[in-house]
């Protein structure tokens, strides 16, 4: 059966809805859009058999595919519309939570080819370029050329009527283009490039600033590649710089390199005075770390830091068991560990002879309030970790503490797994996993899912204790999205989680 219909999402959702009504299979439909007599015939059928319709017809659709069908439909694939019906006929039959399986075929050519629109739309975002063309009242007006992947110009064009909501634009396309005056968004049919002037008097400008602020030392060919395709470049302005700055980086890194053997020149005697940092008169104040502790450091030349050190200080003498905000409210400020490799791999945080793990917590507590242990993700912790750590700390400290990653659907090396942890393991489970050191909570049976939440709590029990547990930070994967699935996830710590404590959720 040959099915014609608009070319668009209302067009193919009226027509895939009278297909419903007359139950028509997807294997027995060919699309062919681009005649309107079709949608409309289609969407008279609609109307007329609505009142009566039963079975597939009127089965309510999910508003996740009504989102990816809007989305996929500006997908250039032809096979787009019999993607989308395929899924629609299957979600109106016995399979309601299709697209809750990430790995079925037909949900992933149609969740890959919305995340093709996305990104298109994302690209239009980034590299849509300006240039000045005269109005016809003398007023200045922007016009810029852009080629999209995808059929997006409709779907990227209202964020620019935002970010540019004082300028006259127009976005000109070879198939779609949008024009803003101010106050009304437009489109029109596509234009042929040469409508946009080749150049304008603020290109030089704009290539002076991206010469500037290119960095030679962050250069990766490959990665500005991936995310600024070369099919872009020729509608940037400095994109005829990137192969010159490029050839040029390896030099330009040498010279920096070589700069930081030079001595630090000695400001002038008129500039010191400003940027010497005022020195709060105490005990508490740390001298700052000199050439010999820091190599080629020293604050008169690099006064932010240690004003940032000064600050850090004096907020922690002042308030050490939090801000308080109007209404009593107490706002705690702390960092993710207190082992973190950006605090310990220089002296810029802990003074000299503040080594080991010990002697880093009782610093670190002295100066904030609050710490996320991150570690609890990678290892299930101990109680004799978790009293180790409330009696290093002062009263008023509170420890947030990561959920072990099995506790949120994550990966976890197998090799990091406790000995009783190990042992339990289902048989065969090698076997089947012997490509990968990765064990995932569903490789899992719920009576072991729910042990290991009873013993992360009773590890965690001296902290409660002592009155300085905060909260359980559940980090969830990326791949966690609204679902029956992800809701039922929830339901596993609060069946074991004898003691109710505050809770957190980190989901991408």
């Amino acid at each position: 059966m040959e099915v014609t219909f608009d070319p668009s999402v209302d067009g193919w959702r009226s027509a895939a809805r009278a297909l419903l009504v007359e139950g028509v299979a997807p294997a027995d439909i060919t699309w062919r859009p681009n005649d309107p007599t079709g949608c409309q015939q289609y969407a008279a059928l609609e109307s007329a058999g609505a009142p009566d319709v039963h079975g597939r017809a009127a089965a309510s659709v999910p508003r996740q595919f009504l989102r990816l069908a809007a989305s996929v439909s500006c997908h250039r694939a032809p096979g787009r519309w019999d993607a989308l019906y395929r899924v629609l006929w299957r979600l109106t039959g016995d399979e309601r939570h299709l697209l809750e399986v990430a790995t079925d075929v037909d949900v992933h050519r149609v969740l890959q080819m919305d995340r093709d629109v996305r990104r298109a739309a994302h690209k239009m975002k980034a590299f849509v370029r300006f240039r000045t063309v005269a109005g016809g009242d003398q007023t200045p007006r922007y016009v810029a050329w852009f080629e999209p992947a995808h059929h997006v110009v409709e779907r990227a064009a209202p964020f620019f009527c935002r970010r540019f909501r004082s300028m006259r634009w127009s976005i000109l396309t070879p198939e779609r283009c949008a024009h803003w005056d101010t106050r009304e968004l437009a489109f029109s049919p596509g234009l042929p490039r040469g409508a946009v002037p080749a150049a304008d008097h603020l290109e030089p400008l704009w290539r002076t600033y991206y010469a500037g602020t290119f960095n030679p030392a962050r250069l990766n060919l490959s990665q500005m590649r991936s995310e600024m395709a070369i099919r872009y470049w020729r509608n940037l302005p400095e994109a005829r710089l990137i192969r010159e700055l490029a050839r040029g980086a390896p030099g330009r890194v040498a010279r920096m390199l070589a700069e930081q053997g030079r001595a630090a020149e000695t400001l002038p005697r008129d500039c010191a005075a400003i940027v010497e940092p005022a020195v709060e008169p105490g005990p508490a104040r740390r001298a700052p770390a000199e050439p010999a502790t820091v190599p080629g450091w020293h604050s008169r030349y690099d006064p932010g830091l240690e004003a940032a050190r000064q600050r850090g200080e004096q907020v922690a003498r002042r308030a050490p068991l939090g801000v308080t905000v109007p209404g009593g409210g107490r706002v705690l400020v702390g960092i993710a560990g207190w082992t973190d490799p950006t605090l310990t791999r220089t002296r810029v945080f802990y003074p000299p002879g503040v080594e080991s793990a010990e002697a880093r917590l009782r610093y670190y507590s002295s100066l904030f309030p609050l710490v996320e242990v991150d570690s609890t993700y990678y290892v299930l912790p101990t109680r004799a970790n978790a009293a180790a750590w409330a009696a290093r700390t002062p009263d008023h400290f509170i420890f947030n503490v990561k959920a072990h990653g099995l506790m949120t659907g994550h990966g976890t090396d197998v090799r990091r797994l406790p000995d009783w942890l190990r042992r339990a393991l289902p048989r065969g489970w090698a076997q089947q996993r012997a490509a990968t050191d990765r064990l995932y909570a569903r490789d899992l049976p719920p009576a072991l899912h729910d042990e290991i939440w009873r013993r992360f709590l009773d590890a965690i029990a001296p902290l409660r204790e002592a009155g300085k547990l905060g909260a359980i930070l559940l980090q969830y994967p990326r791949w966690f999205t609204p679902s029956r699935e992800s809701t039922g996830a929830h339901s596993i710590p609060r069946a074991t989680r004898r003691h109710p404590r505050r809770g957190g959720i980190s989901a991408p």
